[in-house]
């Protein structure tokens, strides 16, 4: 008997196996089509596509929400206990995109309106929020009262114009200290914003308004101490503010840059190559949609869009490792 290759021997088995499957499966093919015809047999349907639930993220505390507008600056604050307050509201053409968000967010009223200025990119729509919405109490600058409230103030409305070196509680737990602006009155209306602090527990936020660096000189020289974790950065990312020795005082965890839409954000480059060098984790609501953090007053998370970027405890004497 002639030698026989082990191999081939079991590639033929093989495929005259292969070739007995194929046979059934045809047969199987051709049994299912009579009964679809003849006896009415349904096919499965397929099953709808499950749209993808957005996440959400439980909180305790205060939540700052750095809205995507994307054109001006607006934030929201929300407490789990119920208060709410918006500070500034954005540039008018931003307006169909506040009043969404502020509806997304289950924005009903609000305790506190703060504006910082009465620049467009911050007071574009505050006529209209106070129209649409019932407020509690407005917060301005004391120096430009005349310029900064809007013309129709329903009654009512508790007014709070505050100058440098004042506080506020807005609510238990929660101080907002004003550090801009002081007297006397600068021929520069954006360095005449409100400059503040807002401080949950041992959580720092500084609000630094559209300030430059001349403003940011004179607030350095009467505050030895502006150590903050979330800096929500001046102008829009103005490369007129935002000095290396602001920012270095200031050595933000978090930095968040509004836009003014694409045709207006000069400088911001710039600005944005100072923060790295900061080592700050830089968030731009108009790239990263609505920015929010949540804190307990002791630590701090940053969320965009109901998902967590990262947990953060507080650390103001932290050795950069970055």
């Amino acid at each position: 008997m002639p030698l026989r290759s082990a191999g081939r021997g079991r590639q033929r088995d093989h495929l005259q196996g292969v070739s007995r499957v194929r046979t059934v499966a045809r047969i199987v093919v051709v049994l299912v089509t009579i009964g679809w015809l003849v006896g009415g047999w349904a096919l499965p349907a397929a099953s709808p596509p499950r749209p993808a639930a957005k996440p959400t993220v439980d909180w305790t505390g205060l939540k700052v929400t750095f809205l995507a507008i994307g054109q001006g600056e607006a934030t929201l604050l929300q407490w789990s206990s119920g208060e709410t307050a918006l500070v500034d509201t954005g540039a008018a053409e931003a307006r169909a995109r506040l009043f969404a968000l502020l509806e997304e967010a289950g924005v009903r009223r609000l305790d506190w309106l703060i504006l910082s200025s009465d620049m467009p990119e911050a007071a574009g729509n505050a006529q209209a929020v106070l129209d649409a919405y019932p407020v509690e109490a407005l917060v301005f600058p004391a120096l430009t009262r005349q310029v900064v409230l809007p013309p129709r103030i329903p009654e009512g409305i508790r007014l709070v114009a505050l100058t440098a070196g004042q506080r506020l509680h807005l609510n238990r737990g929660t101080i907002l200290t004003a550090l801009h602006p002081r007297p006397p009155l600068s021929l520069s209306p954006q360095n005449n914003a409100l400059v503040f602090r807002l401080a949950y527990g041992d959580v720092r936020f500084l609000f630094t308004g559209s300030i430059n660096a001349e403003a940011e000189a004179a607030i350095l020289a009467a505050n030895p101490d502006l150590r903050s974790a979330v800096l929500k950065v001046s102008d829009c990312g103005s490369a007129q503010g935002s000095h290396p020795d602001f920012l270095a005082a200031v050595d933000p965890e978090v930095a968040i840059v509004f836009s003014r839409g694409e045709e207006g954000d000069f400088g911001r480059e710039e600005v944005l190559e100072r923060l790295s060098d900061s080592w700050a984790d830089i968030y731009q609501p108009s790239r990263h949609g609505s920015v929010a953090v949540i804190t307990d007053g002791l630590q701090y998370q940053v969320v965009l869009d109901g998902l967590r970027a990262g947990q953060q405890e507080l650390s103001l004497e932290k050795e950069k490792t970055r």
